[in-house]
């Protein structure tokens, strides 16, 4: 949520708050909501986090779990990158599709 510069709205439910759960509102006025399964606690989220972080070496190189993706369009990536290696935060990219445009992937 703190990297894509968009209005975080109010989640209206106790219980998803309670796990972590931040909902942001597009451009578009569409929502997207970011639900942490379980609070993270559960046993085989944790397992599941731990294999892909190791397959996808924290996000450095290009893994099938990057295939399915939301997306959204900026002007210029530059500050997104700087941002995210001030924070030290994995990402992969950016790399350019056919079209000339620039894609980063970011886990969330």
């Amino acid at each position: 949520v703190k990297y894509l510069e968009l209005p975080e709205i109010e989640v209206p439910d106790d219980g998803l708050k309670s796990v972590g759960t931040r909902w942001i509102r597009l451009p578009s006025k569409q929502e997207l909501h970011f639900v942490s399964p379980w609070g993270n606690s559960s046993e085989i989220w944790r397992q599941h986090n731990d294999e892909v972080s190791r397959l996808d070496k924290e996000c450095t190189v290009w893994t099938p779990w990057m295939i399915n993706h939301p997306a959204y369009t900026v002007k210029d990536v530059t500050p997104l990158v700087k941002r995210l290696v001030e924070d030290k935060q994995p990402f992969f990219g950016p790399v350019m599709r056919e079209d000339g445009v620039y894609q980063i992937y970011i886990r969330v």
